[in-house]
């Protein structure tokens, strides 16, 4: 159990560092216009970026709600070690919905510089 708190958060990151890739060259207000079906590749790489992304939140949720849990009902011994994987679940879930806004703020300076 303590291999997979230390590994999630990894796991996270490095999903959100290669999913990142696909913002630089996409424009994300397509992805909520509703458009029916990907055109092109920009669109398409788009909505699997959006995909993982929700994916990563998702996960980076339920982490920190498991480590609640485990330190609910923890003895007083393992509660040192949970509040030590709570604190990098932390710095990771800020890191994974962060990343985001920043993400759309890149990628919309972009737009708006080769425009």
């Amino acid at each position: 159990m303590k291999k997979l708190m230390k590994v999630l958060p990894v796991m996270m990151l490095v999903c959100l560092a290669f999913t990142s890739v696909f913002a630089i060259n996409m424009n994300l207000n397509n992805l909520t216009q509703g458009q029916a079906g990907a055109t092109t590749i920009t669109q398409a790489s788009g909505r699997a970026w959006a995909t993982v992304v929700t994916i990563v939140q998702i996960l980076a949720v339920a982490a920190v709600v498991f480590a609640g849990l485990r330190y609910m009902f923890a003895s007083a011994d393992q509660k040192a070690d949970i509040k030590k994987s709570m604190g990098t679940l932390a710095i990771g879930a800020v890191l994974v919905f962060g990343a985001t806004t920043v993400i759309k703020f890149i990628s919309n300076a972009t737009n708006q510089i080769i425009r």
